[in-house]
């Protein structure tokens, strides 16, 4: 009887052992996984090309923002024009050697998307909900970077991007499905948070953090530029989310068309061409910031 029970609890120690033994070569995979993406997000991070053309990047990014300002403030007074990335893309093709340059951003957009792969991977912060939340912030903006540089691709490659288009067929495609008002609200609600956001960083100056600040006459002007940017670059995004949930209230989905439908309807509101010069200048001082990064940021 003891013999038995013996060799009971011995068979069930060897189950065990085999178990913890699979658990334990899972986690040894998914452990040597982890270190070799960290590994190549390293060496991406170390390269100086990668640098170089990041920096570019967000040189593309200051262009794309002073383009799209413009257009707003031509909306302001009475012009035509699409004020969005794509506006700011047909713009540039339809200029001399503008191929080259869209293609030149096209370089630079990857570029940027990589670096925000590799910063997403990298980061460190102690606790995982710290953890989590600031690679959720850094994948975020590389899905961002990424959106931008597959809309000039496509204008590299000859063809015809519409973002509000886009934006606003998904959004009447959802507003047409029982759940879909809340999905375009939880839209809405998540590019109003990001917009606070953008405000925030402006407000309490973080974005500092990212620069190499120059010599203290210089660091005013830019902390300056970038207090401002930020801010108004929080509002535009305040508004697009404000109009997302304005779509899903009234079924609208031209509400929902992204940057462009959210300023053309801005115009038709009271105090409206204002706002549009205020949001037009905004974004075109966020675009001078982009271009300030491309030359002080730390990478």
């Amino acid at each position: 009887m003891v013999h038995g029970e013996s060799h009971a609890f011995d068979s069930s120690d060897g189950d065990n052992a085999g178990e913890q033994g699979g658990r334990s070569d899972a986690a040894d995979a998914a452990e040597a996984a982890e270190e070799g993406v960290k590994t190549a997000a390293a060496t991406a991070e170390d390269s100086t090309v990668l640098r170089l053309l990041t920096r570019a990047g967000f040189a593309v990014l200051g262009v794309v923002h002073i383009l799209v300002g413009a257009s707003a403030i031509s909306l302001a007074v009475g012009s035509g024009g699409v004020a969005d990335q794509s506006g700011a893309m047909s713009q540039i093709a339809h200029t001399s050697g503008g191929a080259v340059l869209l293609w030149m951003m096209v370089a630079g957009l990857g570029s940027l998307t990589l670096w925000q792969v590799a910063q997403t991977v990298l980061v460190w912060r102690d606790g995982a909900a710290k953890r989590w939340g600031k690679r959720g912030s850094e994948a975020a903006k590389g899905v961002a970077y990424a959106v931008i540089g597959v809309s000039a691709l496509i204008f590299a490659l000859g063809g015809r991007a519409n973002s509000h288009h886009t934006v606003e067929t998904l959004s009447a495609g959802l507003l047409q499905t029982p759940a879909g008002g809340l999905v375009v609200v939880l839209a809405g609600a998540t590019i109003f948070g990001i917009g606070i956001g953008f405000a925030v960083i402006g407000a309490r100056r973080t974005f500092r953090k990212q620069l190499r600040m120059p010599a203290t006459g210089w660091a005013v002007a830019v902390t300056s530029v970038g207090l401002v940017g930020y801010v108004a670059k929080g509002v535009a995004l305040g508004i697009v989310g404000v109009f997302f949930a304005v779509a899903a209230v009234t079924g609208d989905a031209r509400d929902a068309g992204g940057l462009d439908a959210a300023l053309k309807l801005l115009r038709g509101l009271t105090f409206g061409e204002v706002l549009l010069w205020v949001v037009g200048l905004g974004l075109i001082v966020y675009g001078l910031y982009c271009g300030i990064r491309a030359l002080l940021a730390k990478l």
